[in-house]
Parts: C-alpha cells; sequence; structure tokens
C-alpha cells in the first residue's frame, strides 16, 4: 500500500498555518522561504496518518541529519517512498 492524502502544512512566525499540495508548494516555496517557521508533511500510509516536520526554526538540524533520520526509518511502516525528493529538497531549501 502506497502512501496518500499528501498535504503540507506550512506555519509561518506568527502561528498561521497554511495547508498545501506538493504541486502548489513546489510553485509558492522559493517566494516564501523567509516567511516559515515549520513545514510537516502529513500522509496516510496503512491507514494510520503521519506526521513528518521537514523543518522548523525550534530545531538545529542541518539537511543531512533530517535526511539521514527519515531514511532510517522502516518502510514498512511509513511507506515505501515517504521521504520524496521533492522533501528533500525542501529540507535543503530550509535547513543549512
Amino acid at each position: 500500500m502506497e502512501i496518500s492524502n499528501i498535504i503540507y502544512k506550512v506555519e509561518d512566525h506568527e502561528g498561521n498555518i497554511k495547508k498545501y499540495e506538493k504541486r502548489d508548494l513546489r510553485d509558492k516555496i522559493d517566494n516564501i522561504l523567509s516567511e516559515i517557521a515549520s513545514i510537516k508533511k502529513i500522509f496516510t500510509h496503512n491507514k494510520q496518518k503521519h506526521a513528518m516536520t521537514l523543518f522548523s526554526v525550534e530545531h538545529e538540524f542541518t539537511a543531512q541529519e533530517y535526511i539521514e533520520h527519515y531514511k532510517a526509518l522502516p518502510s514498512h511502516i511509513y511507506g515505501k517512498e515517504f521521504l520524496s525528493h521533492f522533501d528533500e529538497t525542501v529540507i535543503g531549501k530550509l535547513n543549512y
């Protein structure tokens, strides 16, 4: 079973949250980079909802640390390709 219902929740520095589909976030991310306080990828796999924090101003992880952490998680729980190339790009843009 593949992952489904993918939504990106983007919180700005004032605490406002907007939800984006991948296509919409891809089109807007470069214009909102300075406004982003956190991004979470919300998705469903095996009828369970999962949330992955791709970026948060509360943490000081490098992009590589985020990516290595998520790649180490078991795919049978989170889905075969729960960390997409797009996710890695988002992580790289925001965690440096």
